[in-house]
């Protein structure tokens, strides 16, 4: 005997317009109460297909039928059931129809199924490639043709559809195809004053940038209306100033130098933090995020930050590649007077204010002081030169210094093997020699190599101002501790001194002929083939001096060749080339004084003591 349940579900496939109305007025009740969708979910069987099949019917009927899916599409399990019935085909094929008046109901249970994997997979269509995406790019031009701007916009959940699709690797591919622009047509709707769709463009921006890694370029393609879309939200509230903005594309400085609607939504906020995060993870990335001034906008929206969690992520976006705002706080507090005394006692204690041991009158006063690299110097070449300080401008670097010191290790890579503790910069060495070797040693392929040899002392004998400002106020947000720092080396007044030596310097000897270094090609000119052979030939009578040699071949090959991780091949690479930074080694380069081991204290500290 049926039950009543049974019974009322029976109803909804009486040819009785009237009873059918009724009986799906009682079924949609019962969805609106947790006992209610308890019960129907005993009857999935019977209630799922003849509610499907009431959506196509006038809206006296298909309004409550949509309304009871969409509460039944709540529970795990029939959602289950309702994308292996082929609901979402069936709502897809009615969301299109001319006449259709459920629009916004179809939508919301859409919303609902896509939260299931499979869900999404039968919206993207992933089993025939023929078709795939169609239903998806049917919804996105939908949600971007409706306006947005009214109480009445039918496909404004659309939003939380491309979030819950933009979950999944597939469906993110989707939406970064080129070839589609989807992703493109979403970001722009994110000008619309409603915050579903606001919110719905953030999720869909935040969860693509987890391709970033793969597939920055897409990303990038976009950045015209990418970036404003990320930045705006978290911008903060103030009007930029002519400085700041002049450093930024004319879209995003237009937006900043009025005044704006804040984005009152956190996780807005919080989204667009996580999306620049996952951009500024990639080498390129980072680069567009400095281009147009992206720090200095963090930095303006942390300060009108009041929510702990935005702040956060905040913090989380602003700690990559860069001094993080906590770094620049500790950086541009006011100087104390225990900084000073420290640096102070670092001085050598034989140091005089200036030369003659008075007060220096002027603050950076310097000598410059060529110091001879032979006994005859001739030549400029033959002559080091140093500037010499005195000591209370030393006393204002070395507190500079002693300050940034406890943020080298975090903005610096590793990478980097001069001018930072523990790093020696005879690894360089090391490591152009073996590209040297690899680079003779590549004789087949199609793939060719080249190196390219720079010009080191313009790295590290001179300074170029506008690019040391340039560093700092990306790397320091306090653009008024910037120009105090270069002022105090922008100003600096020398005068020359060479004591015990009056020789005649020659710039260039006018009595050499000049000699051809290379020869010529065929046709009459230089070129790279011809020097490669002049080399080539040069080396033929030498003995090669780094791991090529003979003896060490098959050592180095035997290192390169075993099955281990690449960070273990190159530790065993660097204790035979003897590269580590022990206390032996480090002796004589204003390392350690006490080269005793620290563990047995007894024998020096060399290679084959700290290894064996």
């Amino acid at each position: 005997m049926a039950t009543e349940m049974e019974e009322l579900l029976d109803f909804l496939s009486s040819p009785s317009p009237p009873l059918k109305k009724a009986a799906v007025d009682i079924i949609r009740g019962l969805t609106g109460s947790d006992d209610g969708l308890q019960s129907l979910s005993k009857y999935a069987k019977m209630a799922l297909p003849p509610l499907s099949r009431l959506l196509s019917e006038n809206k006296e009927v298909s309004e409550p039928a949509a309304e009871a899916l969409v509460n039944l599409s709540q529970n795990s399990q029939l959602a289950v059931k309702m994308v292996q019935m082929g609901m979402i085909k069936t709502v897809m094929d009615l969301l299109y129809k001319p006449d259709s008046s459920i629009t916004r109901l179809l939508v919301m249970l859409l919303v609902n199924l896509t939260q299931l994997d499979d869900g999404i997979s039968s919206l993207l269509q992933t089993d025939d490639e023929r078709i795939q995406g169609l239903y998806l790019m049917k919804l996105v031009r939908s949600f971007c043709r409706s306006s947005g701007e009214t109480s009445d916009d039918p496909f404004e959940h659309v939003g939380s559809i491309l979030v819950n699709i933009s979950k999944k690797e597939a469906g993110r591919k989707i939406l970064l195809d080129q070839n589609r622009g989807l992703l493109k047509q979403i970001i722009r709707q994110f000008d619309s004053t409603s915050p579903l769709r606001k919110k719905g463009v953030s999720g869909t921006i935040r969860n693509c940038c987890f391709e970033a890694e793969h597939q920055l370029q897409n990303l990038l393609l976009i950045s015209e209306f990418l970036w404003p879309a990320l930045l705006l939200p978290v911008a903060g509230n103030k009007i930029y100033s002519e400085e700041d903005i002049s450093k930024m594309p004319l879209e995003l400085g237009s937006a900043l130098r009025i005044e704006r609607e804040p984005v009152d939504d956190p996780e807005i906020r919080v989204q667009a933090l996580e999306s620049i995060y996952l951009l500024t993870l990639q080498e390129a990335g980072r680069r567009a995020f400095w281009s147009l001034n992206g720090p200095r906008i963090l930095q303006v929206g942390y300060e009108d930050e009041e929510n702990p969690k935005v702040m956060e992520a905040y913090e989380q976006a602003g700690s990559l590649g860069k001094v993080t705002f906590q770094m620049n706080e500790a950086l541009c507090r006011e100087y104390t007077e225990v900084e000073v005394k420290d640096a102070l006692q670092q001085m050598h204690p034989s140091k005089a204010p200036r030369p003659d041991g008075s007060f220096p009158s002027t603050l950076n006063h310097t000598f410059i002081t060529l110091i001879p690299k032979k006994k005859t110097p001739i030549r400029v070449a033959n002559y080091r030169p140093i500037s010499l300080c005195n000591v209370v401008y030393k006393l204002v670097a070395k507190v500079l210094a002693n300050r940034l010191k406890m943020v080298l290790n975090d903005i610096i890579g590793e990478t980097q093997s001069a001018f930072v503790p523990g790093h020696l910069i005879i690894d360089n060495v090391l490591i152009a020699y073996e590209i040297m070797h690899f680079l003779k040693l590549k004789k087949k392929g199609k793939k060719g190599f080249m190196s390219l040899k720079l010009d080191m002392s313009k790295a590290y004998d001179r300074v170029e101002w506008g690019f040391l400002k340039t560093i700092m106020e990306v790397e320091i947000e306090e653009n008024r501790r910037v120009q105090a720092l270069l002022e105090q080396y922008e100003a600096v007044s020398d005068c020359g001194t060479l004591e015990g030596y009056s020789e005649k310097i020659v710039l260039c000897d006018g009595n050499r002929a000049d000699r051809q270094i290379w020869g010529r090609e065929r046709n009459g000119v230089f070129s790279v083939r011809s020097y490669y052979k002049f080399i080539m030939a040069q080396q033929t009578s030498q003995v090669a001096k780094s791991s090529s040699s003979r003896v060490q071949s098959v050592v180095w090959k035997n290192i390169w060749k075993m099955p281990v991780l690449n960070k273990i091949k190159i530790f065993a690479w660097r204790a035979c080339n003897d590269g580590f930074p022990t206390k032996e080694k480090l002796l004589g380069k204003q390392g350690p004084t006490d080269v005793r081991c620290n563990l047995c204290h007894g024998e020096p500290e060399g290679l084959y003591h700290a290894l064996v």
